[in-house]
Order: C-alpha cells, then structure tokens, then sequence
C-alpha cells in the first residue's frame, strides 16, 4: 500500500484523480478514463500511470506484467486503444530503461541457450530454459524456442513441461507444433493462423503474425503490433522492433538502441545455427519452417523479409508489400534474371552458408522468381530449358505467381512450350473459361503437329524430364478439360480411356498403388454408365467417389492444416476457414461437369429429358387420345395457342431455371452461394461438427465425408425451393385461358370436358414426378443392382465381340445391390468371366448363370456361378493348361489390363478378404467359375 501512494504523489492533482477512479470504477468506465489518458498523456507519463495502477491490489489484473509469471496464450486483457507509434517508442523506451540490466542479463542467457541448442548439447538447453523462465518469466519468444526443442524429439521434460503448460490446443502453441514439423505445407498454415478473426481477437492474431509475418512498416500498424507484443512480455516488443529496425527509426530512443545492442546475432554464430540443419532430409524447408525461433539474428531476418512477402499468395489479404519492403528485398536480392536462379549462383545478400542450403532446396529459388516477376510484370523471355528447369527447382509456383505476370510471360515467349506451361500454372489456380478455351488451343494444336494426335504421347513427351511438370499436366487433364479437347478427342469412351491411362502413368512415375486403382474404378464406372439409362437418373446425382477424391488432391492439405490448428478451445479462429473450404467444396459439388450437380443439370439438357418428359409425353398423351377431334378448326386454333404457351414456359425452365446459379444464368435454380440465412445454420453446424469430429477421430477423410453429406444438406435448400418454383410454374400453366375458359363453359362436348380434366390430372402427374427429381438420392455411393452390373458387362463385351449371345433378364430373388468393393470386385469379376466367354467359348453356345443369396449364422454371402460351352474344336484338357494359374504376377494383375486374365480374379480374392474364387475349373464340356463375395 505504501508502494502504491508514494507512486501516486509522483503524478500531478489531476492526473491523480483520474488514476484513482480507474482503480475504483467498474471496468468499462476504467478503460474509458485509461484510452482518454493515453490520448493525451506522453509516453513516460503513461509508464507513471501504469505503475501506479499495476501497484494497487485493487486493480491487480487489469494491465499486463512486463515479465509475466504465466504463459500469454490467450487474450485475458481488454484491448486498450492504439497510440501513435512515436508515443509508443517513448513509452517502451522508458520501459527498457527501468529493465535495462534485467534485459541485458536476459539476453546473455539467452545467447547460452542457442549456444547450447546448436553444440546439440540438448539436455542442458532444456534445463538453461527453465530457469530462464523462472528468473524472467514467460515469452512468446522463449515458447518459440521451448517447441523448437520438444520437436527435436529427444529428452526435454522442460520443454514439453512448458509447452503443454501453455497448452497445445491453443492457437499460438498448435500453430507452431504443427509448422515445426516436418513436410508440413507453410503456406497453408499461415495463411490458417494469419486468417484468425482480429475483429474478435486481436492479440492472438497479432502474436501469430510475429512467427509468421512479423515485418510491418506501417507505423500505426507497428504500434498496434507492439501493444499486443507488451502484452506477451516487454522481450517480444524489444524483439519485434529489432525485426523492423530496417523500416523505422529508432536513433532518438536511447534505450531501445542499447537493448537491441544486447543481442547477438554475428555471422559465425549463426554460421553453427545453420549446420545444425544439414541433417535433416530437405534441410530448407526445415529451416524455413523453423526460423520463427531464431528471429533474433540479423541474417533471418533478411531471409524471412524476402520469403514472408514473396514466398506466399500475393493476394492474400494479410499481405501488403509497401515501397520500403519492395525496395529492402531488393536490395537483398543479388540476381536479376531467372537463369542465374540455376547457376549455383549467390541468391541473397546474407550469409554463405544459408545461400549453400537454399540453393539446395525450392522455397528461396520460388520466392526470388516471384520477386523477379512482379518487379519485371512478366516481361522478360525465358528459354525452354531455362523454364523447364525452373519449373523442377521450384515448388508452389501456381498459389504464388501473379495471373498477369504469367499471362505477360506466355505472350513474350516464342515458344509454345512456354505459354503451355504459363497457362498450366494459371489454371491450376484459377478456373477460367477463356483461359481453358486458350490452352485448349494451344495443347490441340501441339498435340496434332508433334504427337499424332495421341493426347498421352503429349503429355508423356511434353513432361519428359520434369516430374512437376507431369503433375500440373496431370491436375489440369481431367475429364473435364479433356471433353473441350475436341479436336483430339471425339467420344466420352476416349476421355476415359485417356484419363485411365494418365491415373497409370502417373503410377508408374511416382510408385503410388492408388493411381491404379483410380484408373480402374473410372473403367468400372464408364463400362456401367454404357446401361446407366436403366438406373433411375432423374434426381440430383453426385459422383461421390469422384468428389472425395477431388477433396483429396485439392483441398486435403489446407483441410488438414486448419483442423489441426483450430480443432481447439478456439474455434471461432478456424471458423472462416472452414466455411472457406466448404464454400470452395460445394461450389465445386455444384459446378463441376463430371461428377457435380452441373453434370446432372447436362444430361437433362442436352438428352431434353425435361422438356420431352414434362411437355412432349403430355402432348403426345393427348394428341393419341383425342387426335382426331383436336382437329376439328373450331379447336385446333385453341389447342395450338395452349401449345405455344405450354412450350414457351418449359423451354424457359429449361434456358432460365435448370442451371446452377451463376452471373450468366441468374435465376438458376440452384445456388452455389452458402451464405444466406437458411444455409448459414447448416454450415455453422458443419464447422462445429467437423471440428468435433477431428478431435474424436483425428481423420482428415472422415471430415471429407462430412463435408459430402453437408454439401448434400446445403443442396436440399435449394432443392426445396426449386420444388416449390415448379410448383409456381405448374400453377401458372394450370392458369391458362385454355383451362379456365373450360370452367366457364360446361356446355362444351363430353370429349372436350374429358380432354381438359385428362390433360389437367397429366399435368399435375408430371410435375410431381418432376418435384422428385429433385431430392437427393437415397444413397450417393456408388452403387448398382447386380443385374445392371450383369448387363453392363455383357453390353461392353458385346462391343468386342458383336455376335455374343447372352440371357440377361434377372430373377428379384437374383437381383441383389450392390454398393462399395462389392460394387467393383463383382463387376470386375463378372467382365473376366464373360470376356472369357466371348473370347474362348462357342459362338452360338449357352452361357448359364446361377446367382444366390446365402445366409450362414450371422454371415451373408453372395454366391456366383457362370459356365459357358467350349467350341467344337477345343479339347478340355487344352483348355485345363489355360485355367491353371502360372507364375504371372498377381500383384500386378489389376495394373496390367489386359481384358482377360484368370490372375485378376485371385488378384482381387488376395486383396480382398471378402472375395473368394471357390472354383474355376473345365467338365463336361463347360469353363465353371465359382465365386463367392462376403456381405457387410
């Protein structure tokens, strides 16, 4: 208490009156009077202010410690209002100098601490930072550090101590775990942690921009940076404004100079710091990751300036590039042209040893080509192999490179390889219709002069040497892109068969088994469209295997890096993400022409099933009926007038309301936007149960199943409005003086009165029918009754061999569905089989099936068997040689198509435990194959 008054005898009447109602009013009246002071009072008269209120026991907890006693990891102080940075300098700057020597004894521990940390003499680290922590509290700094050495794995009870103290579900904790790791996607995290919600909260996400962009000459922007840093500990203030020492002044502040004197941060030093990293595998991307621990030395600084503006999105909203910045990396960058980027040439103006590990990696080389682009806005030429060898020496060119700085590049360029990449790397970040129809062009015309017209031959070709290449290739040649190539590819049959060969290719150069089986599905898929007319294809259809898979290669990292990060006691920091993502998921949900609603949308255009259904079937309906009475002149001219009015509203429907909602199609029935009133519940409750989800299971696909039956949920909205419009436009046809004229006549003929009430029940029929189409299915799984699936393989042997005969009518007590692995083991089963069957049986002979339905105690199986007759000539024990299995590699079996092949049955029974090839044998003139599949 004695403490407290002499404090307050130091500041003058008026002043001190102000101080003690602060103390003694309720909380929003005391930050009301301390914003007024900070207004008007300097910067050493605020210290006095705070000291003063710090002292009393009535106020304890209402301003930060400099030195705080608990970890700063979540905001606990109500947020004062920002100061002009110059009042904010003079402020720090008194508050140094009442710590000095506290912060110069901090400082040389700290310099113990790196030593220690870079000899790998481990173990006395962690013990050096507890008592660091003890003599001058807690940092984000020294948390920086504390993850740092619990992610080396080794023993660091102190460390781990201290971090989970701090607690790894906090933002600024899991942030960083998750960064240090290794072969983590930085970019995806940072943009994560930078996008946290400042309106809400401010300090965590001015405290994760210090590890991530901690560089800001803004001055007013600094100022508030620094008020957040205050709040951690007066050593993350003297720490930012080192980091910003290139951008501001600090000349006139005596005491900030002298404690930015304090640390050390000299080239041989940091020259060990750098070693420490030769060990890892990719030893930049490591460092990169891990540089926010190091954030005291002057050459990571440099370093960082130039990645965190230039190794990033340009147009991330959290980054601002201002001329200070522009003109420092500049001045750091030593090479001006994109082939001294491949030279072994120095990169940047800092130490040796750090331009020896970036030249070694991708992340520098990518970030300085940016530089070079945006300084240039394209304009420079690039040679062929210059661009190829770019495109293998850099990583993440299509989320960082500006559109019109490639557009620029590719128009320059006299080479056609050159602009085929530019507009690769365009497309692969943003999907524009002229920009496809461009590179639709461009790949055409190479394809036709140089590659026979093979689209795969292309790509092969086109990518020879560079495997990066291969991917963008690969990524932008789906089957969405290859039905626009219609200059080279003329059927839906070849965009699969192409699209299957590239999944094979792309197995084959990167050794992943998942390729093929991509490749194999999509064969399955397309052989069961070929009959997909008998499936019941009149509602809302997803390709629900497609559109996870899409999540996985194109949304699966971000999606991953933001529920690690925010599936926490912080939600509301992960939630604009999130709903970010399941935006960019339903729009794609909605938009994509393969396996999207718009592919659904397509087929009901381009096949007229609408109008045919709606308006043709009812026309026709009547024109049999009546046909010779609507003849007669007195009422062709009415019934041709309902005609014109009938037509005229379904094609309306058809041009106007079947699309998705876009700027060209505005009043598309269904819209991609999630956030209106009735949708943002159901993706509040999306983001809510994902996060739970992640937590309980910690399954990133899981989330993405999630995210498919939330997309279908969002879908039903629409559906439901869609439903009620046609009910609007069944009424209005309803309305036509064409039917009320009949109501006010009831002396009309009795075929007349029959006529109007048949057409009128017609009508309402079909639209309720209509009304049904749009609802979601009752399962969006791939799925088929295994008679379709019968049917689909005789159909697509057929097309082999014309004359193949085979009974294709099923049994109910036969007709079971199939869904899942069932769906494409049995199919690809029954297509070796019947292939054999067309290949090597008789011509006219009979191919027998016998399909049932076993139940065993608590087990179900289906049990498969199908024989076909031998030709005349072959002897049985010839063919007995031919069903006996040889030493072909089975594990290869589904790779290789060939299309036949008794070792893709045991193939299939080897890699799934519910197959089962019970027997394949010749007797009695007939090939036997039984099979038997395990249920549930």
């Amino acid at each position: 208490m004695s403490n407290f008054l002499s404090e307050l005898k130091t500041l003058n009447i008026k002043v001190r009156n102000k101080v003690r109602g602060i103390i003694h009013s309720d909380i929003s009246d005391s930050i009301k009077v301390m914003n007024s002071l900070r207004k008007k009072l300097n910067g050493r008269e605020l210290c006095k202010v705070e000291n003063v209120i710090s002292s009393s026991s009535l106020s304890a907890g209402m301003l930060p410690k400099l030195f705080p006693d608990s970890p700063q990891v979540t905001d606990s102080y109500n947020r004062l209002c920002n100061i002009p940075l110059k009042k904010k300098l003079d402020k720090i700057d008194f508050m140094i100098g009442v710590n000095l020597i506290k912060l110069e004894c901090f400082f040389e521990k700290l310099e113990q601490l790196n030593s220690l940390i870079i000899k790998r003499n481990i173990k006395d680290a962690d013990f050096l930072l507890k008592k660091i922590i003890e003599e001058f509290g807690y940092s984000n700094l020294i948390l920086r550090k504390s993850i740092f050495l619990h992610m080396l794995e080794e023993d660091t009870p102190e460390s781990t101590k201290y971090v989970h103290l701090c607690g790894i579900r906090k933002s600024l904790v899991n942030s960083l775990l998750y960064c240090y790791e290794e072969d983590q996607d930085y970019l995806s995290v940072k943009k994560t942690a930078i996008s946290v919600d400042k309106e809400r909260n401010v300090f965590i996400r001015d405290m994760l921009r210090v590890s991530f962009l901690p560089i800001e000459s803004d001055p007013s922007k600094l100022s508030s940076l620094l008020q957040s840093c205050l709040q951690s500990s007066l050593i993350d203030a003297v720490i930012l404004l080192k980091i910003n020492f290139s951008f501001h002044s600090f000349l006139n502040h005596k005491n900030i100079c002298t404690s930015l004197n304090f640390i050390k941060g000299d080239r041989p030093f940091f020259i060990n710091l750098l070693g420490f990293y030769r060990d890892f595998k990719g030893p930049e991307s490591v460092f990169f990751n891990r540089s926010s621990a190091w954030l005291e030395f002057d050459d990571i600084i440099s370093y960082r300036i130039v990645m965190d503006h230039f190794f990033d999105d340009n147009e991330s909203d959290y980054l601002k590039i201002s001329e200070d910045v522009f003109d420092e990396i500049d001045r750091l960058i030593l090479i001006d042209k994109p082939e001294n980027l491949l030279n072994g040439s120095s990169m940047l103006n800092i130490c040796k040893d750090l331009n020896v590990i970036a030249d070694n990696g991708f992340l520098t080389r990518s970030a300085i080509y940016n530089f070079m682009m945006t300084k240039n806005k394209g304009r420079f030429e690039v040679s062929i192999n210059t661009f190829k060898s770019l495109m293998e020496k850099t990583v993440s060119l299509s989320r960082i490179l500006d559109v019109e700085n490639l557009k620029s590049t590719a128009l320059l360029s006299e080479s056609i390889f050159v602009e085929i990449i530019a507009y690769l790397l365009i497309i692969r970040r943003y999907e524009d219709d002229y920009d496809n129809f461009y590179l639709s062009e461009l790949v055409q015309q190479e394809i036709i002069h140089n590659y026979n017209g093979d689209v795969v031959s292309f790509v092969k070709g086109f990518s020879e040497g560079s495997i990066e290449i291969g991917n963008y290739i690969y990524d932008i040649f789906n089957e969405e892109f290859l039905s626009i190539l219609s200059d080279v590819v003329k059927s839906s049959e070849e965009i699969t068969n192409i699209r299957a060969r590239l999944h094979h290719w792309m197995g084959d150069i990167t050794n992943d088994n998942s390729y093929y089986e991509r490749a194999n599905n999509l064969i399955v898929d397309h052989r069961i469209n070929l009959v997909r007319d008998e499936l019941d294809d009149h509602r809302i259809y997803v390709d629900t295997s497609k559109f996870i898979q899409w999540m996985q290669d194109d949304v699966s990292k971000e999606l991953t890096t933001v529920l690690v990060l925010f599936s926490s006691d912080q939600v509301v920091d992960g939630e604009s993400q999130l709903k970010e993502l399941i935006s960019k998921c339903f729009n794609k949900f909605y938009s994509d022409n393969v396996f999207g609603v718009s592919s659904y949308l397509g087929r009901r255009l381009r096949h007229g099933t609408f109008k045919g259904f709606v308006y043709s079937d009812t026309v026709n309906e009547i024109v049999k009926k009546y046909g010779k009475n609507i003849d007669t002149d007195d009422f062709k001219q009415k019934w041709d007038g309902f005609k014109f009015l009938f037509e005229k509203e379904i094609d309306k429907v058809v041009n106007d309301n079947l699309h998705i909602k876009s700027k060209s199609k505005r009043n598309g029935f269904l819209d991609p936007n999630i956030y209106n009133f009735q949708k943002e519940s159901i993706v509040n409750l999306a983001v809510k149960n994902l996060s739970e989800d992640f937590v309980a299971n910690g399954s990133t696909y899981s989330a993405m199943i999630l995210i498919n039956e939330y997309c279908w949920r969002l879908a039903e909205v629409d559906m439901k409005h869609s439903a009620q419009k046609l009910k609007n436009i069944r009424s209005n046809i309803l309305s036509y003086d064409f039917f009320l004229q009949n109501k006010r006549k009831q002396s009309e003929e009795m075929w007349k009165l029959n006529l109007f009430k048949d057409l009128h029940n017609i009508i309402n029929e079909k639209f309720k029918t209509v009304y049904g189409w749009f609802n979601k299915p009752h399962s969006v799984s791939p799925k088929a009754s295994l008679g379709l699936l019968y049917k689909a393989v005789v159909a697509e042997v057929r097309d082999s061999y014309p004359d193949f005969q085979a009974i294709t009518d099923f049994y109910e007590e036969e007709d079971i569905e199939m869904n899942g692995g069932a769906y494409h083991n049995i199919y690809d089963a029954l297509y070796v089989i019947i292939y054999n069957a067309a290949k090597h049986g008789k011509k006219s002979g009979d191919v027998n099936r016998s399909i049932s339905l076993i139940n065993n105690k608590d087990e179900r199986f289906i049990s498969i068997s199908i024989s076909s007759q031998l030709k005349d000539e072959d002897e049985e024990s010839d063919v007995r040689k031919r069903l006996e299995l040889n030493e072909r590699d089975i594990d290869l079996a589904q790779v290789i198509e060939n299309r036949s092949g008794i070792a893709k049955l045991y193939n299939l029974e080897k890699f799934d435990s519910k197959f089962s090839v019970d027997d394949i044998s010749c007797k009695n003139r007939n090939v036997v194959f039984q099979l038997s599949y395990k249920l549930g």
